[in-house]
């Protein structure tokens, strides 16, 4: 489990010299597994984002062929997470992963009652089990207890309850960027045929995101002073200075 306010990069460089793409996975704990109504809330995100990330990521800015959305199910935790393959850098992936999440939060305030009660609606309907025989049915309940994953039915029956306000502040806590609550780790898997970036070839918000992923804290004047001082300077050897 994370510490609130975390926000951490981990970065892989790949072994295979010929492949060509990149990837990032951008992760957000969300909270205990046990939690019905995070649980619902949760499901429901999923549910609305789901085609916005693809339109956006993959549509719009063709970031990558593989553009996808999880909901992380682990029995002490969940975690909301968002994969993109590229062959661009992962660093720029990852601003525009915050960016569309911004997007996400205006898209969910400006959502009416008709449409999150639809959505409700659906999620419901996607979650009621048509079992076809005893086994199949006793083979679910079992991996719910192996995994301590959640039940359906338990999911539905919070859903029936839950509010646009409940989905709005589950997002600003544990989803919005700059929340102080957030629990965000990302990993970044570079492929060895990306350019190198110097430090002139990202903005100084990029820059200062980075180093702070890295746990450096670099006054933001002191910043602006290296780059001058260091422009063609590679970024993973600025870290260095």
């Amino acid at each position: 489990m994370l510490d609130k306010g975390s926000n951490y990069i981990y970065e892989v460089d790949l072994e295979d010299p010929n492949e060509l793409n990149s990837a990032v996975l951008y992760s957000l704990q969300l909270g205990s597994a046990e939690d019905s109504k995070l649980l619902a809330a949760s499901q429901f995100l999923l549910l609305i984002a789901k085609d916005p990330a693809f339109t956006q990521l993959r549509s719009i800015e063709q970031l990558g062929y593989i553009v996808k959305t999880a909901l992380g199910e682990h029995s002490l935790y969940l975690d909301y997470r968002i994969m993109i393959q590229s062959l661009r850098d992962p660093m720029y992936l990852e601003q525009r992963i915050i960016a569309f999440l911004y997007k996400l939060s205006a898209m969910i305030d400006a959502m009416t009652e008709e449409e999150f009660k639809a959505h409700v609606k659906t999620l419901i309907s996607l979650n009621q089990r048509n079992y076809r025989s005893l086994r199949s049915e006793a083979l679910d309940y079992w991996t719910f207890i192996l995994t301590g994953t959640y039940d359906f039915e338990r999911v539905n029956e919070e859903l029936t309850k839950l509010k646009k306000q409940d989905l709005i502040d589950m997002f600003r806590k544990y989803i919005y960027p700059i929340s102080p609550d957030r629990k965000k780790l990302s990993v970044h898997l570079r492929s060895k045929t990306l350019e190198e970036v110097s430090v002139r070839d990202l903005s100084l918000e990029r820059l200062y995101y980075f180093f702070e992923c890295k746990m450096l804290k670099i006054p933001y004047n002191d910043l602006v002073y290296l780059i001058e001082k260091y422009p063609e300077q590679n970024i993973l050897e600025f870290i260095e200075y």
